[in-house]
């Protein structure tokens, strides 16, 4: 499939009940990414075109358009995401790429909160790949005095880079490649690392405060010090890795000992709230082969490849661990108030849920129980603290979005954890 120079993808598409179509571009002639793009369908019992439009960023990082790119497999996933409640049936005919038309355009709201801006300044912008980088050349504007500044643009769909900027240039945005909203480039000796836009539709982003990737007062540092315990540094670098945020060893989370006193340490701005699982790996190995081993420690969690987990981060918070060891200090002595996990006392039922899930105990639970639900992307997404438990507690799934969830229950002196998948 050629779309060096652009065009439009059309599929004709025939099924008999609504749902949707994903087609999915791989194996670029010039090693490019994978591109994904579904498109829904309301026709039905007769045959309609769908069209996919390759300027657009693909639903899966890294959110790259496929224009410009040869590929030689194209893949299409009838109700990409549905339960298949009994054998279904579609015709498909006719894929083939179109000349190339007029780039949809988008209409995309930047707001930019100063409440907590310890500095001054006269005027604030809006500088990206957009707009050439400009310092003055879309002004972002405080129309109600509320110290929140805005502007509106329309562009080309795409993806694109871009920062905050103060007085032409005088002070700019500054950020970690650890942001969570962030794209680094490297140019030559340069590396940048800015505002990442994904723009496939008109959007009122919400507002974020100078240098962070959160509305204001809505962020929190989590800064990880980790002890080898007498571990030889691999030369390839210590990582942060693992959960759904932070990915294979070898990323952008490489640890830092620039002071040589063999502790190294990362800092990362996540969402109050935020919580995940995550794990050490000494070496950039994108397989985990060089990932610390903590089977059987209290500090591992068995359902998730025994990784660690971070519980929900309310404020400023430091971890200080070992490498392969559950101790809370980088000196790598064990103490003796983590609450050992197992998964004996606990089992999570249906595994596919559609309206509740129900935890059993052994026996009844007593005192403080915490539970958390949270996406494969760490995220909290449901949270309750019960005074003891029977043998059995349901909890209500049936607002959860369809996908992957894990459930973490703790006491002051155990946990465990478990998975379900959530479909209608």
């Amino acid at each position: 499939m050629n779309l060096i120079t652009g065009g439009q993808i059309k599929v004709k598409f025939h099924t008999d009940h609504p749902g949707n179509l994903t087609l999915k571009l791989e194996d670029a002639q010039d090693g490019a990414a994978n591109w994904i793009l579904q498109v829904d369908n309301n026709v039905v019992n007769e045959w309609v075109e769908l069209t996919f439009d390759p300027a657009l960023p693909s639903i899966e990082g890294p959110n790259l358009p496929a224009t410009g790119h040869v590929y030689n497999r194209v893949v299409l996933f009838a109700d990409f995401g549905q339960n298949f409640p009994a054998d279904q049936v579609y015709y498909v005919d006719d894929i083939e790429v179109c000349t190339a038309g007029t780039a949809p355009t988008a209409a995309v709201t930047f707001k930019l909160d100063m409440n907590q801006f310890g500095g001054t300044f006269s005027k604030a912008y809006v500088s990206g790949s957009f707009n050439s980088w400009s310092g003055d050349g879309n002004e972002l504007l405080d129309a109600d005095g509320d110290k929140v500044y805005e502007a509106s643009l329309t562009i080309p769909v795409g993806l694109y880079e871009y920062k905050f900027t103060l007085d032409n240039w005088a002070q700019e945005e500054q950020f970690s490649p650890t942001s969570a909203c962030t794209q680094t480039t490297i140019d030559g000796a340069n590396v940048f690392t800015n505002r990442k836009l994904v723009l496939s539709g008109d959007v009122s982003l919400d507002p974020v405060c100078f240098n962070s990737c959160y509305g204001c007062g809505d962020a929190v540092k989590i800064t990880v010090n980790l002890g080898m315990g007498g571990v030889t540094p691999d030369p390839g670098g210590v990582y942060l890795a693992g959960g759904g945020d932070f990915g294979p060893p070898g990323g952008r989370f490489k640890m830092d000992d620039s002071d040589g006193d063999g502790v190294f340490s990362i800092q990362v701005e996540r969402q109050r709230g935020y919580s995940t699982f995550y794990d050490f790996a000494n070496g950039a190995c994108p397989d985990y082969s060089c990932k610390e081993i903590l089977e059987g420690q209290p500090c591992a969690v068995p359902t998730n490849f025994n990784d660690r987990w971070l519980s929900p981060v309310q404020q400023d918070t430091v971890i200080n661990t070992c490498y392969a060891s559950c101790a809370t200090n980088t000196n790598c002595t064990i103490g003796t108030n983590t609450p050992a996990l197992s998964n004996d006392w606990m089992t999570l039922q249906p595994s596919l849920a559609t309206e509740a899930v129900q935890l059993g105990f052994a026996t009844p639970v007593m005192g403080v129980v915490n539970i958390r639900i949270f996406d494969a992307a760490g995220k909290v997404v449901l949270s309750e603290t019960q005074k003891g438990l029977d043998n059995n507690h349901s909890i209500n799934v049936a607002n959860l979005k369809n996908g992957f969830y894990f459930v973490h229950v703790q006491t002051a002196d155990k946990a465990a954890s478990g998975r379900f998948v959530k479909q209608d």
